[in-house]
């Protein structure tokens, strides 16, 4: 069932996706980019590559035009102008009007297709424009409002869907990201450098209390052998004394 679905999905792909836009893109346009979800049926980038050049030749008709597949990010509808806009905006005109069958639903759909105006197509992109600065600014985060396109008047909205919109000046705002890291790691290895140097007073500090204590511990250890040895000249000398009168108490006795 899986494969019928790619075979099917293949097709539409390359008679009415592709074969339609080489029709109809400008001779200046060299470049179709194809954007996809991530459904089981399609394709991926891989997959769309080693198919397309067996039918590449065939299907442009020398053209110069490169074409490319892409998979919008996982569960990202606001990075698809698609799920982002068009179709509510088709779905709001479908529900106007009731059908009472499937095909009945298919014509509908159709019909508000071909009554969207491009207007409302162009809002769609200049609001997928600032969605985009959005994610930018939260830094790829989902934590933001739905921005609004900013074209209320017919007069502010161009006169042609713009072939690439310019988000926010990606350069600059990465030239600005990478300065306040600059910054921030400055500001942790001065941190880091004051740490240092109290550690290293701190153990300057230390060192000292330790010689000191090693210059008391031997003082220490020199008195206490100082007075180990007048304690063994005492008691030598005391067992001398007594050797002393012990001898005077026996001539005593031997002259008695």
């Amino acid at each position: 069932m899986q494969k019928s679905r790619k075979k099917f999905f293949w097709q539409f792909l390359l008679d009415k996706v592709i074969t339609t836009c080489v029709e109809k893109l400008p001779a200046h346009i060299s470049c179709l980019v194809i954007q996809q979800d991530n459904a089981p049926c399609h394709y991926s980038e891989e997959e769309f590559c080693h198919r397309w050049r067996l039918c590449k030749e065939a299907t442009l008709k020398g053209r110069l035009l490169e074409v490319r597949l892409i998979c919008q990010p996982p569960s990202s509808p606001d990075t698809n102008v698609l799920d982002l806009g068009v179709f509510s905006s088709l779905q709001s005109r479908q529900l106007k009007h009731f059908s009472s069958n499937f095909c009945e639903l298919i014509d509908l759909v159709q019909q508000a297709y071909d009554e969207m105006e491009v207007a409302t197509l162009r809002k769609i992109f200049f609001t997928l424009a600032a969605t985009k600065n959005k994610i930018i600014e939260c830094r790829g985060d989902n934590a933001y409002e739905l921005p609004r396109s900013g074209l209320k008047k017919s007069s502010n909205i161009p006169e042609l869907i713009p072939a690439s919109l310019a988000c926010i000046e990606v350069t600059e705002w990465v030239i600005e990201r990478l300065e306040e890291q600059l910054d921030q790691e400055k500001a942790q290895a001065e941190a880091r450098k004051q740490q240092f140097t109290k550690n290293i007073s701190m153990m300057g500090t230390w060192m000292t209390a330790v010689r000191r204590r090693d210059t008391t511990e031997r003082n220490l250890n020199k008195m206490i052998d100082k007075l180990e040895q007048l304690q063994e000249a005492q008691m030598e000398r005391a067992a001398e004394m007594d050797m002393n009168d012990n001898t005077t108490t026996d001539d005593n006795r031997a002259s008695i």
